[in-house]
This record gives C-alpha cells, structure tokens and sequence, in this order.
C-alpha cells in the first residue's frame, strides 16, 4: 500500500522553507483504510444545513420552473401520473369487495375516492425519491463549486414533492365533487399525517441519494422499487387486510399492522388520511406514534449515512 512520501533532503542552496518531494512517491489516492472514517456531529450538520435552508428553496424553485417551462400541459403534467393510475386500478379492483372502504353507517365509500385520497398520501413519498435519489448526480457540476451542505440537494427535491403533492389536491376536490361527498371534519388531522410523513421521506432521500453515488444501478432500480413499494403500501387496498394474514407454516391468522407499522410508517400514515378524511375517524394514536417513532429512526439513519459518505461525494460523481 501506498504511503504518505517522505521529504527529500534539501540542496544546500535551496531556498528557506522548501521542502522537496519525490514525485513518484505521491500515491495516486488516499489509502483504503482512510475512506468511510468521517465522523459527523449530526446536529450540528442538520443546524448548518437550516442555516441554508434558503438554498433549499432556491434549488426547488429552479427544478419546478425547468420541469413545466414550456411544456404543452404545464402544471397538468404532476396530476397526470396519479389519475393515470387511479383509472387502472379503478378498472381493476373496482369491482372487488375485498378493497373497498366502508363509512361508521356502513355505507361503502367510492372505490375511486378512497384510492385516490391513498395515492394522494403516496404522492409526497414517490415524488420525493424519484427526484431525490439522483439530485446527487444530477447537480454534480454545481456540487463541484458550492461550499453549501450536500444534503441542501437532496432535501430540495422533497420540497419539489410536496408542490406536487398540493397540486394534486385539485382532482381530489374533484372527485369529492362528483361523488357528491363531503369531508369529514376530523380531516383538519390530515396536516399532522403529512407531517409524520416527513421525516420517513427525508430518511429514504437521503439514503437513497448518497448510495446512488456510490452505485449508479440504482438509477434503474429505484422506480421498479418504487411501484413494488406502493403496491405494498395500502394506497390500493385497506389497512385492515393485515389484521387477518395468514403465514404458510403457521396455522391461524395474524395481524400484522403493527410489525408493518414499524417496518413501513407509510402503511398508518396513509390509512389514517383515508380514515380522517372520508370515514370520519380520529387518529389511531397507537400506530400513528409507531409511524412516528419508526419515521424519526429512519431520518436519523438515513442521515447518518448521508453524512458519513459525503466526504466521497465530489470524487464518485
């Protein structure tokens, strides 16, 4: 292994204070065992990168103006995937019993609507790490001449998320419209789901953006990973299909919405939207402070992680 080269001795006529190397004996790259060693103070980056929250702004304002400048449908294009998907689930579960979402009188509540206000909750998710999985990459010439935080990238694409996020309130208003329904007055709790949400997005982001660095492939994953997760995630299918799953080897059923609560907070999150808002339930705070609990865990380690990789940034990119 390379090591750090010994200075040469000075001819007596060398100018005081120059100190001559041997060339050949500079290694070509910092030794092995010197990467990954970064040691941040977590707080004290995340109060840096607030100090520059105002870059984060910037950066998604810039993205918003490039994404819809000039395009034929303009702001029409962030609403376009969402309906899309509503009009194929719509004709493909439907009609299935199994997924439909009951009122507290019983009554059964839209297919369509109660899809949608799913795919609303998913949206901030998705958008987020579509954008924010490459911002790394994307924005590598800007890194390059910048001294502000790299996260200020990622992050900025989770603003850009939620800008589509309340565009896509608009067909939602719709659909309540045409079903000639009316929200429920527990929807004013909606503002706190997304809020949980959050921290579980910027974790992902931040996960995701910093390991793209290190192996672009996953350029190529991230949207396969990102339609198997929302058709794990009961956007189309009620929450409480895992109170009754049956495990092969195991007789009987078994809930699971707590496991799954932990494991994917997106899971409480979007069924107490659809609760709130359409069948007019409070919070369920047992698995709401497990979403919240879980979101804030995965924050700290996606962070963590973004963090300790970033010293590897500018050379990988």
């Amino acid at each position: 292994m390379s090591t750090i080269a010994e200075p040469l001795p000075l001819p007596d006529d060398a100018a005081d204070g120059l100190v001559v190397f041997d060339a050949s004996d500079i290694p070509d790259e910092p030794p092995r065992e010197l990467f990954y060693k970064h040691r941040p103070h977590l707080l004290r980056s995340a109060g840096e990168a607030w100090r520059h929250r105002d870059v984060m702004y910037t950066l998604a304002e810039r993205d918003i103006r490039v994404t819809y400048k000039q395009a034929l449908l303009g702001l029409g294009w962030a609403v376009l995937n969402p309906v899309l998907m509503l009009l194929i689930f719509t004709l493909l579960l439907g009609h299935e019993t199994s997924f439909q979402t009951r009122a507290l009188n019983g009554k059964v509540i839209p297919y369509a609507l109660a899809t949608y206000a799913g795919l609303w909750g998913w949206t901030l998710f998705s958008q987020s790490m579509t954008g924010g999985a490459s911002a790394l990459v994307t924005n590598k010439v800007m890194m390059a001449k910048t001294h502000f935080p790299r996260e200020c990238f990622s992050i900025s694409q989770i603003l850009e998320g939620a800008f589509t996020t309340v565009l896509c309130t608009a067909p939602l208003v719709m659909l309540l419209l045409v079903y000639h329904y009316t929200p429920k007055i527990t929807t004013l709790w909606v503002p706190l789901y997304f809020l949980i949400e959050v921290p579980f997005v910027v974790g992902v982001v931040l996960f995701t953006s910093s390991a793209m660095v290190q192996a672009r492939d996953l350029l190529q994953v991230i949207p396969i990973i990102s339609q198997f997760g929302m058709l794990a995630t009961p956007v189309v299918w009620p929450f409480t299909k895992m109170r009754h799953v049956h495990i092969p080897g195991i007789p009987g059923h078994h809930n699971l919405q707590l496991l799954y609560s932990i494991l994917n907070p997106l899971a409480p999150l979007i069924d107490n939207i659809r609760g709130s808002m359409l069948v007019g339930v409070g919070p369920h705070w047992e698995y709401l402070g497990i979403a919240a609990g879980s979101s804030i865990v995965y924050m700290v380690l996606g962070y963590a992680l973004f963090k300790k990789l970033e010293v590897n940034f500018a050379d990988l990119t």
